[in-house]
């Protein structure tokens, strides 16, 4: 077994959005909230999931 080197490392990458936290949440609920104090009628589950299927074609990379 060789010795760990940190130098030797030249990528760190994570997947967190989606995998380690629940993004959809805190999106439904802060519209929930915004939509309510300005007095609109919204779903705020509807908007992330439609915000989320614009979202994600312009960062995905191939």
């Amino acid at each position: 077994m060789t010795e760990f080197n940190p130098a030797d490392i030249r990528v760190i990458a994570c997947d967190i959005f989606g995998t380690t936290f629940d993004w959809r949440t805190g999106v439904a609920d802060q519209v929930s909230q915004v939509a309510a104090e300005q007095d609109v009628a919204i779903d705020g589950g509807e908007f992330a999931d439609a915000w989320r299927d614009r979202y994600l074609p312009v960062t995905w990379i191939a």
